[in-house]
């Protein structure tokens, strides 16, 4: 039985890109440590980027009152710009999770929101 193959669009297999995986066993020693140490470097420097992005800037109990006051206020005009420039084409569900996880705000409005709660507790 004969099967037809899709040769719509074939590569010339030298311009195709190299591979990543090494398969040939007659490499040299030296140089799959080489890619080895490579493929190492460009995968930390994957996880320091993902790190940084997503690690906050301090811990909210290492701030000052003043650091924390600011933070909140940034946080809140922040918040509020960002709902107005809601895109389209998002549901406000997943565009609210979306801006309230934007630069570690659901800690300074989490503040804002006790400070209101502490507030109507003791104006009662």
């Amino acid at each position: 039985m004969l099967r037809r193959m899709n040769i719509q669009n074939p590569t010339n297999i030298l311009q195709q890109s190299k591979s990543n995986i090494v398969t040939n066993p007659f490499i040299p020693n030296e140089q799959r440590e080489i890619e080895l140490r490579v493929l190492d470097y460009q995968a930390n420097k994957i996880i320091e980027e993902a790190y940084k992005k997503n690690k906050t800037t301090s811990g909210i109990s290492s701030l000052t009152i003043n650091d924390i006051n600011k933070n909140v206020s940034s946080s809140t005009i922040g918040f509020l710009d960002d709902m107005f420039k809601k895109p389209e084409n998002t549901l406000w569900g997943d565009y609210l999770q979306e801006i309230i996880q934007k630069e570690q705000r659901f800690a300074y409005l989490g503040v804002l929101l006790i400070l209101i709660a502490l507030y109507m507790l003791v104006t009662r």
